[in-house]
């Protein structure tokens, strides 16, 4: 199989992988003012925040439900941190640390308040695109 060995400043943090993945990723993150021009974000204004997360996702076969798997999720990183991640063929890895369902059971509750708000849009928008006897001029897109 294919896996991610993952080390940060020298200490391994997993060798991600499994037989049934059908992605894998390995990433560090930064979000905020990055840069003496940038305006940053929302959530970071003045500062920046900088994280590491290694996951995939399942791509299992015979209808068994695919899930989201999580080696490292979201670990904060500073300046100066090292992180090296080499791909390697492997025949065992580190079990995921998390595990969440990919295609989570829709309630049928879930279902109606989808279909309403569905309903709502189509009415509103409908003079809009639709062409009607009163509406002659308007354009089928």
């Amino acid at each position: 199989m294919l896996a991610l060995e993952v080390v940060l400043n020298g200490d391994r943090i997993a060798v991600a992988g499994a037989d049934d993945l059908n992605v894998l990723t390995g990433m560090v993150t930064a979000v905020g003012k990055l840069g003496r021009t940038a305006s940053g974000t929302k959530s970071q204004p003045r500062g920046y925040d900088i994280r590491l997360s290694v996951g995939g996702l399942t791509g299992r076969q015979g209808g068994i439900p695919n899930e989201h798997v999580r080696w490292e999720e979201m670990k904060k990183l500073t300046v100066g941190d090292e992180v090296l991640i080499r791909v390697l063929r492997a025949r065992v890895a580190d079990p995921p640390n998390h595990l969440i369902a990919a295609e989570p059971k829709h309630s049928e509750r879930n279902e109606r308040q989808e279909f309403k708000w569905v309903k709502s849009r189509y009415l509103k928008l409908r003079r809009k695109y639709e062409r009607t006897r009163a509406n002659p001029r308007s354009k089928e897109r």
